[in-house]
């Protein structure tokens, strides 16, 4: 059986019925069913119990986990955290509590899972003796008092941003102190890094030192949350002097946010998002109303001139669609989406290098055997969203492809996206 024919039973979870219009609303109860069942199949294909986590590659290949070939996709296990807490509050119930507990005690210390993975090894007759010396060497390395490593920070300041503010959501969900004690240590992790020409670098290393909007735009989301829920005013003060920063440098031009500053047109979609959440973060801490008046006077621009929104809401990304690499989950999650149109019966896989597309999935299918030059972005698996119409989250992408016959393809952001408007 393809891979293809495999995932295409996801669809029933993340497809409309066939011949829906995208004006026609789907019941709440059906996109509760359609998220509960996309998760189901999300987790059958890719979460691997032994690492409290999901794999960026299906088969759940430990071995290869072990020689550090495949690890899991980081910063969208930290918005498919986010999802499942949304879900939660939005349905008021708790059938991911205990996962996400998992996947905290999991991964707070990275690598502390590598004795359980071995001995799973060891069972499937996949280990060697000279494994032993290296899970030793790990093990000895494990130190929380790291920066890498632990309390889900790494070298990438907007990764570490995503999971500060997923499990700093859980903790305002559980009142559970673990999480805001991991939301802190990002934070601090990322004041850290704030360069004396202002900003938040985008990464630790020496190529990737220079901010940008994401990382900034996060790290204003996380600062003013923070604020609202521990009323420490430094918090407040990082939200207030990064969004400084940010209008300082220009990253809104007039038309959309651009990645970083200098940039021109570089308008990717959830830079926009990211950019809004942080205004109405702020507002919503401070209750001044020139933040969302703002907020929506950039609305308009980039819906009416960023040509990243199109006129049915649908948001477009145009990505290069001509790079090959390895299938990843953003990959084959594409494959469902235009494999199991009818009208797309000839789809050639999407591909991805893991980390290339960071905005969602560039599209590449084939129809009537001809390749197409662009490509409509599809949502991860691990969609984005956030409940109470908070405009940060609210990019979650339909996916939309040109060979669907200028059709939606909606994915299980669109399900969750619904519920949320609903």
């Amino acid at each position: 059986m393809r891979r293809a024919e495999f995932l295409r039973l996801l669809s029933a979870a993340v497809l409309l019925p066939s011949g829906a219009s995208a004006q026609e609303k789907p019941s709440r109860e059906d996109l509760t069913k359609r998220f509960r069942e996309g998760m189901a199949k999300l987790d059958e294909i890719f979460w691997v119990p032994e690492l409290a986590n999901w794999l960026d590659r299906p088969g759940k290949d430990l071995r290869a986990h072990f020689d550090g070939k495949i690890n899991p996709p980081w910063w969208s296990c930290a918005n498919g955290v986010e999802a499942m807490v949304d879900y939660m509050d939005l349905t008021g119930t708790k059938i991911y509590d205990d996962r996400l507990r998992q996947i905290h005690q999991g991964n707070v210390l990275r690598g502390s899972r590598m004795p359980v993975i071995a001995e799973t090894l060891k069972k499937q007759g996949q280990w060697k003796v000279e494994d032993d010396k290296r899970l030793e060497r790990r093990v000895k390395t494990l130190d929380p008092g790291k920066v890498h490593g632990s309390e889900f920070r790494n070298e990438y300041l907007d990764d570490s941003a995503w999971w500060g503010i997923a499990w700093l959501k859980f903790h305002e969900r559980t009142k559970d102190p673990r999480y805001l004690r991991t939301a802190v240590a990002i934070h601090r992790h990322m004041a850290a890094n704030w360069r004396k020409e202002g900003g938040v670098s985008w990464g630790e290393e020496a190529d990737k030192r220079d901010p940008n909007a994401i990382t900034n735009s996060l790290f204003v989301v996380l600062s003013a949350r923070l604020y609202r829920v521990t009323k420490e005013k430094p918090f407040l003060g990082w939200a207030e002097k990064t969004l400084a920063w940010e209008k300082e440098v220009k990253l809104y031009d007039g038309t959309g946010i651009v990645d970083r500053p200098g940039h021109q047109g570089d308008y990717w979609t959830y830079n926009q998002g990211a950019y809004l959440g942080a205004l109405e973060a702020l507002y919503s801490v401070t209750g001044k109303a020139g933040h969302l008046e703002e907020a929506a006077a950039i609305a308009e621009t980039v819906m009416a001139k960023s040509g990243v929104v199109r006129e049915d809401g649908v948001l477009y990304e145009k990505l290069s669609t001509r790079r090959l690499g390895r299938r990843n989950v953003q990959g084959d999650l594409h494959e469902v989406f235009c494999d199991s149109r009818p009208d797309h019966a000839a789809a050639e896989p999407a591909r991805g290098d893991g980390g290339t597309d960071r905005a969602g999935i560039g599209s590449k299918c084939r129809r009537d055997s001809e390749k197409q030059d662009e490509g409509r972005t599809l949502s991860t698996g691990m969609a984005r969203t956030a409940p109470g119409g908070d405009p940060q989250f609210q990019h979650a992408i339909v996916g939309v492809d040109r060979d669907c016959g200028g059709a939606t393809c909606p994915g299980l952001s669109r399900g969750i996206h619904e519920l949320v408007r609903n």
